[in-house]
């Protein structure tokens, strides 16, 4: 298993980057659900990371975590974990 069954794919957190990202004018911290709150200037480098994920510019290292064997790709201060087969919505 490369990350939990029941994540979404990774296009579909793009889009609520983006969504996110167009109400960057309320907030100037991001308190993410792990890990210590963010300046909301990391929104840019985390869709610009998984854009590239999606678009085939980077393709990440494999790592091993709690949750299996993901890949990891890093831009700027984002880093994300992806699942390769698990990029785009099943149509």
């Amino acid at each position: 298993m490369a990350v939990p069954p029941t994540c979404r794919p990774l296009e579909v957190y793009l889009e609520s980057l983006r969504k996110l990202k167009t109400r960057d004018g309320e907030f100037d911290t991001i308190l993410p659900g792990h890990g210590p709150p963010l300046p909301k200037a990391f929104l840019a480098d985390q869709i610009a990371c998984v854009e590239s994920i999606l678009d085939g510019t980077c393709k990440g290292e494999t790592y091993q975590s709690f949750a299996g064997t993901p890949s990891r790709a890093k831009h700027g201060s984002a880093t994300v974990a992806f699942d390769p087969g698990n990029l785009r919505v099943k149509k």
